[in-house]
């Protein structure tokens, strides 16, 4: 598809920010696994020894609407179970 490194960044950065702010028709199955491909491309493979706690903030991978209508605790919740490996 793109074969510089920087035109996928850019990419992946320009989804990203139109999942998160322009109310794209997307179910909340999606926003997990959406969230979960993301979070392996920030942050690797998911490594039980470096990835405890609140190493993200579910605000910068999730909609609002999704972070509101889940109305869960976003800084308590075991998060590996999104992580697609």
């Amino acid at each position: 598809m793109f074969r510089e490194k920087a035109t996928r960044l850019q990419y992946y950065l320009q989804l990203r920010d139109n999942l998160l702010h322009y109310n794209q028709s997307v179910t909340e199955e999606k926003c997990f696994l959406l969230a979960g491909l993301a979070l392996q491309a920030d942050f690797g493979n998911f490594d039980q020894q470096r990835h405890v706690g609140a190493y993200f903030d579910p605000r910068e991978f999730f909609p609002a609407w999704v972070c509101y209508f889940c109305a869960f605790d976003m800084y308590n919740v075991d998060w590996s179970f999104i992580r697609v490996d």
